[in-house]
């Protein structure tokens, strides 16, 4: 045991006057008789919490400030607000000579047939312009995107906000063809030079009749005599002139006159470019409003004998399986679903293809 270096009670010695010493056993004997409250700290305890609230979010602060952020929380900025490829590319082209399926960074796609060619006019955080050259595309746009959409296809332009549709250039004309949403069309064809469509719909714009009348025959005064004596059967009804009046007859809901005026544009004009195009509207008109599938079967066919441009002739091929399925000939659909598959193995129809074979 350590030895002290002086004595205890020198150690011990507080120095506290009688009188401290009472008042402190008086509020002792107090507290334990329950006769005096406990004073309240009410403010000390307010600061002490605020105090230590503020040295939490001071210290948060710095957390977040010298602790980088995982990527996906940072802001999505693009330096020209443009669309790119879902890769992150950025193009000027889209097609090839196979069929293509392009994904963009907002999530809308644009696919291509065989041998289209789409060119990007303007692509920025507004807008996203192009022209289809060629061939036939299949745009499905984003709704509530914040860019406008707008496809030239020389005859006719098609606005749109968020849906998605088709458009094909053809022989002369421009179809296009609404699946989901609403589009507006312009056109110098068209009255007003405006037309909206709506889910379902298509419309069809063809080059002004005047640029493929051959010109009026002179007066038979004009003529020598014997040109007048063997003057030539009077001209038949244009192509053009015929597709225009079924036109007007199907949206008037004549069904027999449009039929008629499509099988004579097919017996007159079999020979030209946009005869495959008047059998496949007569075919539809068969299946879809006429109830006729087995006349439609046999005029799709017709239209497919007919070499008409890749853009149709997949929506023919298509058309066909449902018709031969619908007037109760399966092995003939079963014939045509795999030589659709053959000739699209990514088609746009395949996937309602295999459902619309199974639900019958």
């Amino acid at each position: 045991m350590a030895k002290l270096r002086a004595p205890l009670s020198n150690q011990l010695d507080a120095r506290v006057e009688d009188a401290t010493l009472q008042r402190i056993w008086g509020r002792i004997a107090a507290d334990r008789s329950g006769s005096r409250p406990v004073p309240r700290r009410t403010g000390a305890r307010v600061w002490g919490f605020a105090g230590a609230a503020l040295v939490v979010a001071l210290a948060l602060a710095i957390v977040f400030t010298r602790w980088p952020r995982q990527p996906s929380q940072l802001p999505v900025t693009a330096t020209n607000g443009s669309l790119t490829t879902r890769t992150g590319e950025s193009f000027a082209v889209l097609g090839e000579a196979r069929a293509s399926t392009q994904e963009l960074s907002d999530g809308s796609t644009i696919a291509l047939d065989p041998g289209s060619r789409l060119e990007v006019l303007a692509n920025n955080s507004q807008t996203f312009a192009s022209v289809l050259r060629q061939g036939r595309g299949s745009f499905s746009v984003r709704p509530g995107g914040p860019r406008r959409w707008v496809v030239e296809a020389g005859l006719a332009t098609v606005e749109v906000v968020g849906t998605r549709f088709s458009v094909a250039r053809l022989a002369g004309a421009v179809l296009v063809k609404v699946e989901h949403g609403i589009v507006l069309v312009r056109s110098s064809q068209l009255q007003d030079d405006v037309q909206r469509l709506s889910a379902g719909q298509e419309l069809l714009i063809r080059a002004p009749e005047a640029a493929h009348e051959a010109p009026a025959a002179p007066p038979p005064s004009a003529l020598p005599a014997a040109a007048t004596t063997n003057a030539a059967p009077a001209n038949r009804t244009s192509l053009d002139a015929l597709l225009t009046r079924a036109t007007d007859q199907r949206r008037k809901g004549d069904w027999r006159g449009a039929e008629e005026s499509l099988r004579q544009a097919l017996a007159d004009h079999a020979s030209e470019p946009q005869a495959a195009l008047a059998a496949f509207t007569l075919g539809k008109l068969l299946l879809d409003s006429q109830g006729r599938p087995a006349e439609a079967a046999r005029i799709f066919t017709r239209c497919l004998s007919l070499s008409p441009p890749a853009s149709l002739a997949e929506d023919a091929w298509f058309r066909l399986v449902q018709a031969q399925a619908k007037s109760g000939n399966p092995r003939a659909a079963a014939a045509a679903a795999r030589e659709y598959r053959v000739r699209y193995p990514a088609g746009r129809h395949t996937r309602d293809l295999a459902r619309w074979l199974d639900e019958r």
